[in-house]
């Protein structure tokens, strides 16, 4: 008789949800609230990226959870991809959630409503990533999202407050002379020298 460990039961559980999650993506039906929670709320994370990809860009007929449910599922997940960093076909590694991440505030961005709220939470998100990440979170944040945000004059001032924060402040001007947004003159603020 063969004793079946905790991990293979969560293996085979996690290959079985996996399954029946991409078939139903597949059938090309609408999705319902209820659907997308439960696999919010998977311990797969293979299920967690089909429900990632749905929200991202949900297919028409889509019934979405809240608004709110949805940013901090994004939040969580992604940070949780850029800490881990592997990556399967399905799942995100660390560059590529630093890119999504970065896609999530630029879609954000530049919508004429600016959801602020969201956007701190992103920037903040970010800033504890780097606080307590190794190099290649560092890595990934800087040239993942950063380099490709600081293009931006506007995006650099929503981050100025990090300028003032020892642990970020470093990051802050990499990222400024990445991008050269440092030449650009509404990226200079009023403690730069002359």
């Amino acid at each position: 008789m063969t004793s079946h460990t905790p991990e293979l039961a969560r293996e085979v559980d996690c290959a079985a949800a996996l399954s029946a999650a991409e078939q139903t993506v597949a059938g090309n039906t609408p999705l319902r609230r209820e659907v997308l929670l439960e696999w919010m709320r998977s311990p797969c994370v293979d299920v967690q990226s089909v429900a990632f990809a749905v929200l991202f860009d949900p297919p028409a007929g889509t019934e979405p959870p809240d608004t709110e449910t949805v940013n901090q599922f994004f939040l969580d997940y992604l940070a949780r991809r850029l800490r881990d960093g592997t990556g399967t076909s399905r799942t995100p590694g660390r560059f590529l959630a630093a890119q999504l991440i970065r896609a999530w505030f630029q879609r954000l961005w530049r919508t004429g409503l600016r959801p602020e709220d969201l956007l701190a939470r992103i920037r903040d998100l970010l800033g504890r990533l780097l606080r307590s990440g190794d190099e290649q979170v560092h890595d990934a944040v800087l040239l993942g999202v950063l380099e490709h945000l600081f293009v931006e004059p506007s995006i650099v001032e929503f981050f100025s407050g990090w300028r003032q924060d020892p642990a970020l402040r470093p990051v802050f001007l990499e990222a400024l002379a990445l991008t050269d947004a440092d030449r650009l003159p509404s990226a200079k603020f009023a403690d730069d020298p002359d």
